[in-house]
């Protein structure tokens, strides 16, 4: 596992190469799942684009990124549903392509979080969370204009040999991870950045991930336990972990720990200047006195 330096509160990662260079770019990945985690789970039962102004991403997000479609869900876990629900986007930033998916945002998505069994016979190695990976096979995407179809396929069809940047935060990570390894499978240009990722599988899972995606980076804050779950069962982090240590500036309870946000501070303080004045004032009336 790699460290961050902790000399400075906003130490750069060292690993991380996504379009933009460096824990810069990767914090910006942080603060867009944050985006995606304000519009949470809105329902889209005849698709994403019939509910399209709701699932808009904020001005600051736009200023940079075009929209290229939305990606959603089934919550359901346990015998309950909520139906389809919007879990992220696909953007472009210029030649490339970013696919966002946010965290956990509802009680069903809880009890996901807590399906914990380990589902054996992944077709790429290893075992996955039989949660996290139920959902993930649930994901479709819909382009702008266009109409929904499964995840893979859309995707690969809309990106080409382009570069897409893959990330997600808390449960969003987890199954950003499957969405990468299948994608690189399939041939994509596809680089990982991993926000808070709980474990996705067992050590053959982190095997066949690491034989087939050669950049990605899953970002864990010391502090934050969601990184050391699921417990059990086998579940292993994947190779590909960057450690940020503690920092005081953050307070230490579970919630601030586990911030996209926070985060992103982590990474790179100078990245929060892409969002509103009321968002970075909020942030920086949160963490503790420099």
């Amino acid at each position: 596992m790699g460290t961050a330096d902790g000399g400075d509160p906003g130490a750069a990662v060292t690993g991380a190469s996504v379009p933009g260079a460096g824990a810069g770019a990767s914090a910006r990945l942080a603060l867009l799942c944050w985006a995606a985690e304000q519009i949470g789970p809105v329902a889209t039962p005849n698709g994403a684009g019939a509910v399209q102004g709701s699932l808009a991403p904020p001005a600051w997000v736009s200023a940079r990124y075009r929209l290229c479609g939305w990606i959603t869900g089934e919550d359901s876990a346990f015998g309950l549903s909520a139906g389809r629900v919007f879990y992220g986007w696909v953007l472009a930033d210029g030649p490339a392509y970013v696919l966002v998916l946010r965290g956990t945002e509802s009680a069903i998505e809880w009890l996901v979080d807590f399906d914990f069994p380990p589902r054996s016979g992944y077709r790429l190695g290893g075992e996955v969370e039989s949660g996290f990976y139920g959902l993930y096979e649930t994901l479709d995407f819909q382009p702008v204009g266009g109409a929904a179809g499964l995840l893979l396929a859309g995707v690969a069809r809309l990106v080409g040999a382009d570069p897409l940047a893959i990330t997600g935060h808390s449960l969003g990570a987890a199954i950003a991870t499957y969405a990468t390894v299948e994608l690189a499978e399939a041939g994509a240009h596809v680089s990982g950045r991993f926000i808070a990722s709980p474990r996705p599988g067992d050590a053959g899972f982190a095997d066949a991930f690491a034989a087939r995606v050669t950049d990605a980076v899953d970002y864990h804050y010391a502090p934050d336990i969601v990184g050391d779950v699921p417990i059990g069962f086998g579940y292993s982090p994947l190779h590909c972990v960057e450690t940020i240590p503690a920092n005081l500036r953050v307070p230490d309870n579970p919630a601030s720990n586990h911030h996209a946000v926070h985060y992103a501070w982590l990474l790179d303080p100078a990245s929060l200047e892409v969002l509103p004045e009321w968002k970075r004032e909020t942030v920086m009336a949160v963490l503790n006195p420099g």
